[in-house]
């Protein structure tokens, strides 16, 4: 919503289909270019969308680590990526995702994306969302290069 309304094209993808639909009138409502998609991030038979397609992508807390590659390829050169998700530390806190399937190591994300650009990286403890405690996260900025090889 926020990208929206700042004049930007979206395509909201989750699994989560009530969700989508509210979020669908919800933008009609208020005028705002957002395409819902109801797609599931961890089918082995891939996203329905195409490479190049993205000039921006942003995850926020969820992670599948073979979805990386994908991600990568929707990108279109020079485009960016945002993530950010958990990392193992939040254990600790005894809230969120407790299977380390969801979880990242220390360091891992940017080493989930090879082929990008790192523009910025941290791991801290932020206040969570809603206000309402603290989470551990692993945020991440990075640009597609220009050319066809990756970045090293």
């Amino acid at each position: 919503r926020w990208l929206a309304a700042r004049g930007l094209r979206v395509v909201a993808l989750d699994r989560d289909g009530a969700g989508l639909r509210a979020l669908a009138a919800d933008a009609r409502a208020a005028a705002l270019p957002i395409e819902p998609l109801q797609a599931d991030a961890e089918d082995p038979a891939g996203l329905p969308l195409r490479a190049g397609r993205f000039g921006a992508i942003v995850v926020t807390r969820f992670l599948y680590r073979p979805l990386s590659a994908t991600l990568e390829r929707l990108l279109r050169p020079a485009g960016l990526l945002v993530y950010e998700t958990f990392t193992k530390r939040n254990r600790e806190l005894r809230q969120g995702p407790m299977n380390p399937d969801f979880l990242l190591d220390e360091g891992e994300l940017p080493a989930l994306f090879r082929g990008l650009e790192v523009l910025s990286f941290e791991e801290s403890l932020r206040r969570r969302p809603n206000g309402d405690g603290a989470e551990w996260v692993a945020s991440l900025a990075a640009r597609k290069p220009t050319s066809a090889r990756p970045l090293s």
